[in-house]
């Protein structure tokens, strides 16, 4: 609780600057600026203390201590100000919380994304699955870096080394990854901290480009059509699979269950540098201790003649699709067709069981 508690008070410590730097903007704008601020403050304020402390407790706990300082000032610094300024004394224009925006716009465009974004954040971070922990697989290795930099700072030296790497100065942009390491010095943890600070500034993400995008046109329809294409289109890469989906079905689901096969969906890999890929037998679910997996059901017409092969990945990491399709089709006797397919799979080395079952529509 003290983490998040932390957390809280940097960003109502933006929060209060903000409201007095930006008090002739509307509340929307205020509390988007303050909240950004806030994450700033949590980011940098510790670090000239961690030089002399080490990231520790105490570093967190002056940097909050000098937020704190500057919302003060910021507050006496208004009304300062105001006594002297009778525009900013009330005369002003009310232009209410939202500027004039309507009230559907923000929670039909941001709040949806915020809450998929919160979903996929708290269902991709680190996943516990038969004593073992995982992380998702769009992130195809690069979150396992932000976990080992926000565990690797707690109590560490100013300028950090890599943790895998001692000597070696940290040169990755790491201030993001240490305020999860200021809640977890406070008992938070690993997991809903990255969770809670990712979903935040995705959320001022969206936000922040509905304000920009109605700062210029002050049109509904130019956010929403603006937002589609900037989020919807670009933004969610997982996303474009859904073209592909309606031809194969199986796409989507490997979004969510699959590794290597989303990456060759997506063109980042070739299907035979699927083949040879370390990740290539990674999925999320499986059957075993959950008794409870969930199971895809599709419904796939076939035509007569059709040939339908169910084969383990013993198969499929040593015959290439086209070997097979030419053995089924081209190769002869169907009645042989799998000792073939076992024949090949074994003169190229299979590593592992291999098992096949080939069925045709009469």
């Amino acid at each position: 609780m003290p983490g998040y508690l932390l957390l809280f008070a940097f960003l109502l410590c933006g929060v209060i600057i903000c409201d007095a730097l930006f008090s002739h903007r509307c509340g929307l704008v205020r509390l988007w600026l303050g909240l950004c601020m806030g994450l700033m403050l949590m980011m940098w304020l510790p670090v000239p203390f961690a030089y002399l402390l080490n990231f520790t407790r105490p570093a967190q706990l002056l940097g909050l201590a000098v937020a704190a300082l500057l919302a003060l000032l910021a507050t006496w610094g208004k009304r300062f100000i105001r006594r002297g300024a009778p525009l900013l004394n009330g005369t002003c224009p009310k232009i209410g919380f939202l500027g004039g925006m309507p009230v559907w716009l923000p929670i039909a465009l941001i709040v949806p994304f915020v809450l998929l974004s919160g979903y996929l954040q708290y269902t991709h971070i680190l996943r516990e699955l038969d004593g073992a922990l995982y992380v998702g697989q769009s992130t195809n290795g690069d979150l396992c870096l932000h976990l080992g930099i926000a565990t690797g700072l707690r109590g560490a030296s100013f300028p950090p080394d890599y943790t895998i790497l001692p000597g070696t100065l940290l040169g990755y942009p790491f201030l993001s990854d240490s305020m999860v390491t200021s809640m977890l010095l406070f008992g938070s943890d690993l997991a809903l901290s990255f969770t809670l600070t990712g979903t935040l500034m995705m959320a001022l993400v969206y936000t922040g480009f509905v304000l920009f995008v109605w700062e210029l046109t002050h049109k509904s329809a130019a956010v929403v059509l603006s937002f589609i294409l900037m989020f919807v289109n670009g933004g969610l890469g997982f996303l474009y699979t859904f073209d592909g989906a309606l031809k194969d079905p199986t796409m989507l689901n490997n979004v969510f269950t699959g590794k290597v096969e989303t990456m060759v969906d997506h063109g980042d890999i070739t299907a035979d540098e699927a083949r040879r890929h370390p990740g290539r037998n990674l999925i999320t679910r499986a059957l075993g201790r959950d008794t409870n997996a969930a199971c895809d059901g599709y419904i796939r017409p076939m035509e007569q003649g059709d040939f339908i092969l169910l084969c383990t990945d013993g198969l499929v990491n040593t015959v290439t699709d086209q070997e097979m399709l030419f053995e089924i089709v081209h190769g002869g006797d169907l009645d042989t067709c799998l000792d073939r397919l076992l024949h090949i799979s074994k003169s190229q080395g299979a590593p592992d069981n291999v098992t096949a079952v080939l069925m045709q529509k009469l």
